[in-house]
């Protein structure tokens, strides 16, 4: 990332350099403006002497071809700095930059996390299934327990059971409907 990021650095300072000459040698540019743009010339080729030392010290590590001050200063085109960026990986050839393998590997990977998906529902259903089986055990000992002593509560804790045990049919009824699903496995 250092290497792209100096190449990129030097390679504007060239630019603007390249523009900044043109510009000085144009037609009706006064003198004023032509003193100007060298004493800005003469600071911008330090610059460029700094990102050049920035680019050489990160094309050690890449181990990309190190450039001289003299070399990259006589450039005179801008095709030139095509030479630049023989250093960079064009990452549109790569395989997952194409829409069509994108589109795949985000299929792959769908079906992958639904495959988890499907262990994982596997072990919920059996643990509601339990859940249910245990609420219902609750309930009806808590209507034994109190039946004797206290009447009317019975009568309210059987009301809201009777509530809770229509809910668990439904909810079981859907899950023997989900257990037939071919996959299913019950653990």
């Amino acid at each position: 990332r250092k290497f792209h990021l100096a190449l990129d650095r030097l390679e504007r300072l060239l630019v603007q350099r390249l523009f900044e000459l043109q510009k000085g040698h144009l037609e009706g540019t006064g003198y004023k403006l032509r003193t100007h743009i060298a004493k800005h010339l003469k600071k911008r080729s330090e610059t460029i002497r700094t990102a050049l030392k920035a680019y050489n010290t990160a094309a050690s590590t890449v181990g990309a071809e190190k450039l001289d001050f003299k070399t990259v200063i006589n450039y005179a085109f801008v095709s030139q700095f095509d030479l630049l960026r023989d250093s960079w990986q064009d990452i549109r050839s790569k395989p997952w930059s194409k829409t069509s393998n994108r589109f795949l590997m985000d299929k792959l990977f769908e079906r992958n996390r639904a495959r988890e998906e499907i262990i994982r529902l596997n072990i919920e259903i059996s643990r509601l299934r339990t859940w249910i089986r245990d609420e219902d055990q609750d309930f009806r000992a808590a209507i034994s327990a109190v039946r004797e002593s206290d009447p009317y509560l019975a009568a309210e804790i059987e009301k809201q059971a009777q509530r809770r045990f229509r809910i668990h049919e439904h909810l079981l009824k859907t899950l023997r409907v989900l257990e037939r699903i071919p996959g299913f496995t019950g653990t």
